[in-house]
């Protein structure tokens, strides 16, 4: 229902908002000759050419520095990057979220700038009628454990398939790998026949002249070759120019930039190169055998330069002009204690106008009266991905144009990044909804601590985003933890657990009814073992119980193990145990015990615990335990 909502809002989107102009945005000029400092960069091979032509002219045109350029893959460059060992890594995937938290975790966020892309295309002769449209389940037997065409379809010839493509140390091969075989390059590598070699002419005329050949090839030399190559369809796209630059074409991958706020910041010579490189580089994109980057990609590039360097290239609103008020909130941000739903929706308003089209005035902001604490690690974090999705929402909506008083910020020195952020997604929600309406589970802005204001931006903005892509998701989102999806009460309650070590959650992200899940589960632990009106508790160590229960018979047989399998002695009469949870399984009374030199299994009514106090034990099943047994009585 809310998708079929938003294509209604959205064709009219588009004619009402009050975007900016559509001129392409310029960067502040560069002069090379003013630039000093060394620059190190480490990556992809792919994007060394085009990397080592810029650098050449940024030197001719007057560079003094040091500028070095290594290829030693895109995961090594990572590595570096967030442990300071170079400026820029030269990336042909995006950055994961495990690599965001390990430059974050080191106080160097990443930023990344999208330069262009590059493929490579599965071709077939011209003359061959019946491989020139493939699924990529057909694409993966082909060149893996399928030695005849007809395996792969019984209607195709029963010719053996000569197979063929770059040489394995090459990024052709790594690209093709991993998007038809997840990165699994042995399976390449290991099918019956397979010719991967750097000949390409020789390739080229064994296709050209045999309806059973097939290889993968890089997209331009392919494309080049059109007269005796015909690039195979995939999954319904076919290769081109233009597939290729949007990412459509499944074996194309985006090119970009990284580098991190402190470079950004502290090594000017690092903002100046990446500044001469998105001005240059659709200059040197075609002798370096690659393509565009999609409509729009350089343009959000080029402004979140500017964003990152504390600039703008889009003209903000006016400040309204009234005895109460005080400037723009973007020029004077609120601090994370005031209240900023006020202050959103006053902007909100502020930019697409009352309902009755009249301008609402922009109430003042209180002073900040104490000093703001930087964000912590894990809020940076949070907020880097949210911006960065958030762009992507804005992109779908408007292309390169940003709502007029969009903020863009991304500076994780800034305490008030929270705000901005919130903010810029107010404002976009309220053109999509309108001033006054919003999704049912919609948070809002809330006024609360920084890392709970960043955990209402990510679920807010998955709403969002599920009007304008469904349940899809674009391939360079970076999303959030599921947990992020669920109401605020479950998410808080999931995380006092987990910071005063009580419980982690155990559901399964992947469940269409993760958020119910979740709320049951983390119910059920905080009512057993929190709310529980036993003299069972759980402390700051774990378990706590009376210290008095003792074995109360000669036949308390322990085992390590709740189904009574394993056996593991006879704990004697009298021995003080510490009863720590209880099988919750139909028909079991198997009790987990703790004493010296023992944590094992025994049943109830071998111990002085009532029956009362044996049900309010906690459910073994929520606890990770390994039982063990070293005293005289055990038997290993």
């Amino acid at each position: 229902m809310r998708r079929l909502i938003f294509v209604c809002v959205l064709a009219c989107l588009v004619a009402i908002l009050p975007f900016g102009s559509s001129a392409q945005t310029q960067l502040p000029s560069v002069d090379p000759a003013t630039v000093t400092g060394n620059i190190s960069m480490n990556g992809s091979p792919v994007l060394s050419p085009v990397t080592t032509n810029i650098l050449t002219i940024f030197a001719l045109e007057g560079y003094s520095g040091t500028a070095t350029v290594n290829t030693d893959g895109t995961d090594t460059a990572f590595q570096q990057l967030c442990s300071g060992e170079i400026d820029i890594v030269l990336a042909d995937r995006g950055i994961s979220p495990q690599e965001v938290d390990a430059c974050t975790s080191a106080n160097r966020p990443p930023i990344g700038f999208r330069v262009a892309t590059s493929a490579v295309i599965v071709a077939v002769s011209n003359q061959n009628t019946f491989a020139n449209n493939l699924t990529t389940p057909q694409l993966q037997q082909i060149f893996s454990t399928a030695l005849s065409w007809s395996e792969v379809n019984p209607n195709w010839t029963t010719d053996a398939i000569q197979r063929s493509g770059s040489p394995t140390d090459s990024t052709q091969f790594d690209l093709f790998a991993s998007a038809v075989f997840g990165g699994d390059r042995n399976a390449l590598i290991t099918a019956i026949g397979a010719q991967y070699n750097a000949d390409q002419g020789g390739r080229l005329q064994t296709i050209a002249t045999s309806t059973s050949a097939i290889g993968f090839f890089d997209a331009t030399y392919a494309l080049d070759n059109s007269n005796l190559l015909q690039g195979v369809t995939i999954d319904g796209v076919a290769p081109s120019a233009i597939t290729i630059a949007d990412t459509t074409y499944p074996l194309s991958r985006p090119l970009t930039l990284y580098t991190t706020s402190q470079d950004f910041t502290q090594d000017p010579q690092v903002a100046s190169f990446i500044n001469y490189y998105l001005t240059n580089i659709e200059n040197e994109i075609t002798a370096a055998g690659l393509f565009r980057a999609p409509a729009g990609a350089l343009e959000t590039s080029r402004n979140r330069w500017l964003s990152a360097s504390g600039q703008t290239g889009i003209s903000a609103p006016p400040p309204v002009a009234t005895e109460e008020v005080s400037a723009n909130p973007l020029d004077n941000p609120p601090s994370d204690v005031v209240d900023i739903a006020a202050t959103a929706t006053a902007l909100a308003q502020g930019v697409f106008g009352t309902p009755s089209g009249q301008p609402t005035p922009i109430p003042a902001l209180p002073p900040t009266a104490t000093p703001i604490p930087q964000l912590a690690v894990d809020v940076q974090n949070s907020l880097i991905q949210s911006r960065l999705d958030l762009e992507l929402v804005a992109q779908e909506l408007a292309g390169d144009d940003r709502p007029i008083g969009w903020s863009g910020s991304l500076d994780i020195e800034n305490p008030q990044l929270p705000v901005f952020i919130r903010l810029d997604l107010e404002v976009l929600a309220a053109g999509i909804y309108g001033i006054e309406n919003r999704p049912d589970d919609w948070f809002g802005a809330v006024r609360s601590t920084q890392d709970a204001i960043a955990r209402d931006i990510r679920h807010d903005l998955e709403l969002l985003a599920d009007d304008v892509f469904g349940n899809s998701r674009p391939t360079d989102w970076v999303g959030g933890l599921p947990i992020a999806r669920c109401d605020r009460s479950t998410q808080a309650l999931a995380v006092l657990l987990e910071r005063n070590g009580l419980y982690s959650i155990t559901s399964n992200p992947e469940s269409p009814t993760y958020c119910q899940d979740v709320t049951t589960e983390l119910s059920s632990f905080t009512e057993v073992n929190l709310l529980s009106t036993s003299p069972v508790s759980v402390g700051p160590s774990g378990v706590e119980v009376p210290a008095d229960v003792t074995i109360e018979t000669t036949i308390a047989v322990a085992f390590y193990n709740t189904s009574a399998t394993r056996r593991a002695g006879v704990v004697p009469s009298g021995t003080g145990i510490e009863p720590i949870a209880r099988s919750y399984l139909g028909f079991s009374n198997m009790t987990l015990i703790r004493g010296t030199d023992f944590l094992l299994f025994v049943e109830w009514q071998n111990t002085s615990l009532t029956q009362a106090e044996w049900r309010e034990l906690p459910d073994v099943a929520d606890l990770e335990v390994e039982t063990t047994c070293t005293t005289d009585w055990c038997v290993p």
